[in-house]
C-alpha cells in the first residue's frame, strides 16, 4: 500500500492560496483606509466613513486572529530548519591526532 506524503502538492497549493488571500485582505483593506482617509465627508451618514469604520474593525479582528499564529511560526522556524537539515552527529570525540595537534611540553 502506497502512503501519500504528509504534505502533498495539493495541500501545499491550498495553503499557499489561503496565505495569499489573507495577505491580500490585510494589504488591500489597509490601502483602502489610507486612500480614503482624507475624503470629502458628506456628513453624518457618509458611506465612506462607514466603510472605513467597518474595514478598521475587520482589520483589527483579522490581525488579532493572525498575529499569534505568525509569532508561533517565527518561534518554531529554527526548529523546522533543524529538522529539515540535520547536522551529522559525532559519536566519538576527536583525538589529538585527528586534529593534528602537536603535543609538546
Amino acid at each position: 500500500m502506497r502512503q501519500e506524503p504528509f504534505f502533498s502538492q495539493k495541500h501545499r497549493l491550498l495553503a499557499l492560496l489561503l496565505g495569499v488571500m489573507i495577505a491580500l485582505t490585510l494589504l488591500l483593506g489597509t490601502a483602502f483606509v489610507l486612500v480614503e482617509l482624507n475624503h470629502h465627508c458628506t456628513g453624518e451618514d457618509c458611506p465612506i466613513c462607514a466603510a472605513i469604520a467597518r474595514d478598521v474593525a475587520y482589520l483589527k479582528a483579522d490581525s488579532a486572529a493572525v498575529l499569534p499564529h505568525v509569532s508561533l511560526a517565527i518561534c518554531l522556524f529554527p526548529l523546522l530548519l533543524a529538522a529539515a537539515f540535520p547536522q551529522p552527529v559525532r559519536l566519538q570525540k576527536p583525538s589529538p591526532v585527528s586534529l593534528k595537534v602537536k603535543l609538546s611540553d
